[in-house]
């Protein structure tokens, strides 16, 4: 056999050597995230379930509508004659010290008496005829006109006139009276000195003794009236005592504090 020339073999050796050797490329690896692996979620262990007892709803008690009181009724105060034959009943002692028996205002010898079946008389006696009124709910008026008068018996009054005497009949025996009411628990019982139109010129010299009076309750303020002591003649207005009475219910104890004694009744 024949060998190939030796410069042949080298040159194939070197082309052998001088040949690029094809490296494959390398791939890149991008590193892995490695899998997460996602603990499940903790089953959430649920809560007791409470178990809610219905409540009761609270019972609001309305409350009990208050009974209005009624009113208890006034018994309807009507005096008749013979109920004022009871009240004018018992003794006064007098200012001279003699007693005096309260029915003499009843006394026909010197008294008229007067009642619904007389309203025409009466409205026709003359202005300035002393009347006392006993009327049916307890009041003693003393003085009025004719026809407040006749009106007065209409509605049930009595109606006392004086004969032969300028002045009603019997101040303190209507004082009296009324008093010994008071004292008994009746007080629709008491004494008033009404308002005359006419303007005659009531009797001056007539005077009530203040401290026959018990209060301001049994004898109401009168409207005219002037201010002065018992066995003195000498009389004054308020204005001239200075005197302002400012509460009417309380009119007895003013003048009593400022030394005075007895009143006096005039006409306006």
């Amino acid at each position: 056999m024949k060998r190939a020339p030796f410069f042949l073999i080298f040159a194939i050796l070197i082309t052998a050597c001088a040949a690029p050797t094809s490296v494959p490329p390398t791939a890149t690896l991008t590193p892995m995230t490695p899998a997460v692996t996602m603990e499940p979620s903790p089953t959430a262990t649920p809560e007791a379930t409470a178990t809610l007892t219905p409540m009761t709803p609270a019972v609001t008690l309305e409350p009990s509508p208050t009974a209005t009181p009624e009113a208890t009724a006034t018994p309807e105060v009507h005096m008749t004659l013979e109920d004022w034959k009871k009240v004018f009943s018992g003794q006064m002692t007098g200012q001279d010290g003699s007693n005096v028996e309260l029915n003499q205002i009843f006394a026909e010898d010197t008294n008229t008496i007067f009642t619904s079946t007389d309203a025409k008389k009466i409205e026709q006696l003359p202005a300035g005829t002393p009347f006392t009124i006993l009327n049916p709910d307890g009041k003693i008026t003393f003085y009025a006109d004719p026809s407040v008068a006749a009106e007065r018996a209409i509605a049930g009054a009595i109606i006392i006139v004086t004969k032969n005497n300028p002045s009603p009949f019997g101040f303190g025996i209507a004082i009296k009276a009324a008093t010994l009411q008071y004292e008994k628990g009746n007080t629709n019982v008491y004494v008033e000195f009404s308002e005359v139109n006419s303007k005659l010129p009531l009797n001056e010299g007539v005077r009530i003794y203040l401290k026959s009076i018990l209060n301001s309750s049994i004898v109401r303020m009168p409207k005219h009236f002037k201010v002065g002591h018992i066995y003195q003649p000498e009389l004054f207005t308020l204005e001239e005592a200075g005197l302002n009475i400012t509460d009417p219910e309380n009119w007895l104890n003013d003048l009593l504090e400022a030394g005075f004694t007895a009143i006096s009744l005039y006409a306006q």
